[in-house]
């Protein structure tokens, strides 16, 4: 498992031209490790975030033992009614939901409870996701799991790459618009750090449409480049829908067609030999059937995105 420790004041200051040849040793205490593998990753920012190094790791083997089953938070997001009509989606609420419903019921035996926390529609403004995070936060523990779905409108930075996800009062009136007021990966990596819980998965559904899809006409390379920047910045597991146009919002028997994938695995279809499905199984399956349907329905192969940290772990078991 990937420990993620973000701290306030990040910055290293030099006073004097002469210091430079001090070696800085910054100190961290962890805590409530998971059992056996730990993987603590180091890595060094600029202070606007948008330049770092290479990631540095160790790797500490935990012997503790605890037979504790674990409480499970999820978050769903989903936007299907933005405040410009132009932005309209039709799966996006049905989505969040279908997750929901499917994840609930795959995790149910693997869980002592399972907490599921809901923002649709007008309630999906970037002030009450940010306080979600923080409620959310207060109630986990390092031994807990935590999954994140966000379903609507995903754009990437031209400029930098950075992911930014569209809240429902979202409005365009400048090229500044979205860094304004979209929910950048920074507003993500600070939301995610309060979650204490050590394993932890973040699913995006989400793509560009309308007005969008003339502008982010490469969005296929742009998407691939945010959501490694957002996983390297937040420390979780990601997994993604990387949608080339609009096509792939018309959906597949009334869902978009990654989540319709990702309910699928869920079901009982991306389960291995055993009868537990992991994050690993779960991307694979999806990574394995996805193009192939989209090729088949509409033509072109949507290719879904993942990045996994850490150690792999079961989210459902039939």
């Amino acid at each position: 498992m990937a420990v993620d420790v973000i701290g306030k004041d990040r910055a290293l200051k030099l006073k004097n031209n002469h210091e430079r040849e001090r070696i800085v040793l910054p100190s961290q205490n962890l805590s409530h490790l998971q059992m056996e593998r730990n993987t603590i990753g180091f890595k060094a920012t600029n202070r606007a975030g948008n330049i770092e190094s290479n990631l540095d790791e160790i790797v500490v083997n935990y012997k503790g033992r605890s037979n504790k089953k674990p409480n499970l938070y999820i978050l769903a997001i989903g936007v299907d009614k933005y405040r410009d009509g132009d932005l309209w989606l039709k799966y996006s609420k049905a989505d969040a939901l279908g997750f929901v419903n499917a994840i609930e019921k795959a995790s149910k035996p693997l869980f002592k409870n399972i907490y599921t926390y809901k923002l649709l529609d007008k309630d999906v403004t970037k002030s009450k996701m940010l306080d979600m995070f923080t409620r959310i936060g207060e109630k986990t523990t390092r031994d807990d799991v935590f999954m994140l779905y966000m379903a609507g409108h995903g754009i990437t930075d031209a400029k930098t790459g950075a992911y930014f996800y569209l809240p429902v009062d979202f409005r365009y009136k400048n090229e500044n618009s979205v860094r304004k007021s979209g929910m950048s990966q920074n507003d993500f990596k600070l939301a995610l750090s309060k979650i204490q819980a050590l394993k932890s998965l973040t699913i995006l559904d989400t793509c560009n449409s309308g007005s969008f899809a003339q502008a982010m006409a490469s969005r296929g390379i742009l998407q691939k480049t945010a959501i490694n920047k957002l996983t390297r910045a937040t420390g979780r597991t990601t997994i993604v829908a990387s949608s080339k146009d609009q096509v792939a919002l018309e959906g597949y028997k009334g869902h978009g067609v990654f989540t319709y994938t990702l309910m699928e695995a869920l079901k009982g279809k991306g389960y291995g030999s055993d009868d537990k499905i992991t994050i690993k199984e779960l991307a694979g399956y999806i990574e394995d059937v996805l193009p192939d349907r989209t090729y088949e329905k509409w033509g072109y192969e949507q290719v879904p995105q993942s990045n996994i940290t850490g150690n792999d772990f079961p989210i459902g078991i039939k």
